[in-house]
């Protein structure tokens, strides 16, 4: 249990970052989607983490997911078939953000550990208090300049998402606690819908149908390897 709180907060820390760099540089709805990828990894690290072993149905789940991240970039074909895949490498945003769905498959095995070793709650309690010191032990090397307060109308939407994330955490973990891992994370990920649908109409960004079509179409993938899991 120590050993996974330790391990599980560190690494959700660098995600955190990871993440948070990613939307500063990259539209939402661009960005948010290649967090989809976190079960085509979870293939790969569930296995030995947990024992939760893949079926030998990954393929269609897998093309869809690389599918809808090449429609994503299809903008940049005319630069080639295969420019949009090297776009996702060559842009920070979705890099980032693949960087990001790769520690949460990690950490989702050890959010498994944590909660079949205590409870949802008091894994939640122990992984955010494990965050919130490791982030003020990182600041305490970070220029004064480069940490600003919160503006006093933004504090309100500090305290809405801190809330947010408090309820999305404890369902995360007792979710983990029903299921197996890649089925949990299948789920989980739907959200990347609502977060290109936000970012297409409160934030007014580009390439609306192209967007929402590659973020359907690694949906569809997301789908397909979680309900392989549980077959």
């Amino acid at each position: 249990y120590g050993w996974a709180l330790l391990i599980g907060g560190t690494l959700n820390i660098l995600a955190m970052f990871q993440f948070m760099r990613a939307l500063q540089s990259s539209d939402l709805s661009l960005a948010i989607p290649f967090v989809s990828v976190t079960p085509l990894f979870l293939l790969i690290t569930s296995p030995f983490l947990v024992g939760d072993m893949p079926t030998t149905q990954d393929i269609v789940g897998i093309f869809c997911i690389v599918g809808g991240a090449y429609v994503l970039h299809i903008q940049s074909i005319h630069h080639g078939l295969l420019a949009p895949l090297f776009a996702i490498f060559r842009e920070s945003g979705p890099r980032r953000m693949l960087s990001v769905a790769f520690i949460y498959s990690l950490t989702s095995n050890f959010d498994k550990i944590g909660v079949q070793n205590s409870s949802p709650l008091f894994w939640s309690l122990s992984i955010s208090s494990v965050m919130t010191v490791g982030f003020l032990f990182l600041l305490r090397f970070l220029p004064a300049q480069k940490i600003a307060p919160p503006h006093p109308t933004t504090l309100g939407i500090l305290l809405l998402v801190g809330l947010f994330q408090t309820i999305g955490l404890l369902v995360h973990n007792t979710a983990l606690s029903l299921g197996p891992v890649p089925s949990v994370i299948a789920v989980k990920r739907s959200s990347i819908l609502f977060a290109v649908m936000w970012g297409l109409i409160f934030l007014r960004e580009k390439y609306v149908g192209e967007r929402l079509v590659g973020a359907v179409l690694m949906m569809i993938g997301v789908v397909a390897l979680g309900f392989e899991q549980t077959d």
